[in-house]
């Protein structure tokens, strides 16, 4: 499979009611944050050195959980799991218990279903060891329930994300030519392909390499270019797709305002998924004007549909740290 350059942008989870009225909760004892809706109930608990998050949903019918602490180098995933397993849940049975990348971090998905505190459930972990923490990240529903929040539980769960050590998990890519400066991931690269886009993705080699971030600056017609309007941004971006791929479905444009360096921009946002190559793909292009009006930025992501959930929030932290000089 070719690595696909992306025509689109992460901005998926900024756009969704969840974010819109969610919080980050930062834990620095146990270096993760994740983004929970405000009108969530949230607790600490402590279990001996364990600590445990508690994530509420307003009508109790969703609950999300993350139990952190500390384990030997020589400690395992299949060990936590199965103590887990046997200790947390108790009567439910394992249906499924696999390799996973969440959020660009290795580790182990299980999926579960039987009896909790006398209720039938259905629930879900991620488990992973990141710089010697072990992390549980799962959720928990009503069985009758499950099918209906799942997507609400991934939406949130899928931001746990590490903090940042002190000798930084980005690297800055500023360009003046160019008018911005980003932050990446450190185990991420980027490509100039041409003098107007750069291409941000995985290293080859590892999971994420098919995952990609693209920003191009596109020149308005005050600068000599094709583009007047952020709609005549989108209609080419279109035409380019349906020409070029097959089962091509879009997403009606939405407005959307875009917050850098203190000043807000109005943009649009829209979302296509399209078969290339035999490999279904999903995208999110995100357009606004630069604030004088003399180029227009696109930004996007892009992953093979498999891998969209997961490196999604990589994009959309990208996208947060975006500066427009």
């Amino acid at each position: 499979m070719r690595k696909s350059i992306g025509l689109i942008a992460g901005l998926v989870v900024l756009m969704t009611a969840h974010t819109l009225l969610a919080e980050w909760v930062e834990d620095r004892e146990m270096n993760f944050k994740i983004n929970v809706p405000r009108s969530w109930q949230k607790n600490i608990l402590r279990d001996g050195s364990d600590k445990i998050h508690v994530f509420l949903s307003p009508d109790q019918n969703l609950a999300i959980r993350i139990r952190a602490f500390k384990v030997a180098r020589n400690t395992g995933l299949d060990l936590i799991a199965s103590l887990f397993k046997t200790r947390i849940l108790g009567e439910c049975e394992q249906l499924a218990f696999m390799d996973a990348v969440v959020n660009g971090y290795s580790g182990k998905i299980g999926a579960y279903r039987g009896m909790y505190n006398g209720i039938k459930v259905g629930a879900g972990a991620f488990f992973t060891i990141q710089d010697g923490i072990a992390y549980i990240v799962w959720s928990l529903t009503p069985l009758d329930k499950f099918q209906s929040r799942v997507k609400e539980s991934d939406a949130i769960t899928n931001t746990f994300t590490l903090l940042r050590d002190e000798s930084g998990s980005t690297f800055t890519f500023q360009s003046s030519e160019l008018g911005y400066r980003i932050e990446y991931p450190r185990n991420w690269v980027y490509t100039q392909t041409k003098p107007n886009i750069i291409i941000f993705s995985g290293a080859e080699g590892t999971p994420a390499y098919y995952a990609t971030v693209n920003i191009q600056n596109l020149a308005s017609t005050r600068m000599g270019g094709r583009f007047n309007t952020v709609d005549d941004v989108i209609n080419h971006y279109q035409g380019q797709m349906l020409s070029g791929a097959s089962n091509v479905t879009m997403s009606k444009p939405e407005s959307f305002t875009f917050e850098s360096g203190g000043k807000q921009i109005t943009g649009k946002v829209f979302e296509i998924t399209y078969t290339r190559d035999k490999e279904n793909f999903k995208q999110l292009l995100v357009i606004f004007p630069r604030f004088d009006q003399r180029l227009f930025y696109s930004f996007n992501y892009t992953a093979p549909v498999k891998d969209y959930d997961t490196y999604r929030p990589i994009a959309t932290e990208m996208l947060n740290t975006w500066v427009i000089e």
